[in-house]
């Protein structure tokens, strides 16, 4: 780790900039209880999902999961991962979420919502 005396991290400072947006990641499973929800619908979930990312999409993967039920019992489902920027509120989000967890037919959506920085040198 560097050690920078004041006037260095004066300089540093002085040519980087910050910027912070609301962060929002949301992480969607693809089963209805354990069946697998049709092509179709997956597409649509998905679809309604990444919109609440209103800005910058930094990541949208989908992914094998694997989670514990409350039988103990361990499922296996195809999830998506959405990853951005978003205008909305916080509670325009949970409500939002809450609509698509009951439209289709989810046990939970997980998400996180905050802000996120970036630190580069300015000019960059």
């Amino acid at each position: 780790m560097d050690i920078y005396d004041e006037q260095e991290l004066f300089d540093i400072l002085e040519n980087t900039d910050i910027t912070d947006e609301r962060g929002l990641t949301i992480t969607i499973g693809r089963n209805i209880g354990k069946t697998p929800m049709s092509d179709e619908l997956w597409t649509e979930f998905r679809n309604r999902t990444v919109r609440l990312i209103t800005g910058e999409l930094y990541s949208n993967a989908t992914y094998q999961g694997v989670w514990v039920n409350s039988d103990n019992v361990e499922i296996h489902e195809t999830s998506a991962i959405f990853y951005g920027v978003t205008d909305l509120s916080e509670l325009e989000v949970l409500e939002e979420l809450h609509f698509l967890r009951e439209l289709f037919m989810q046990d939970a959506i997980g998400y996180q919502f905050g802000y996120t920085g970036l630190v580069e040198r300015k000019g960059q």
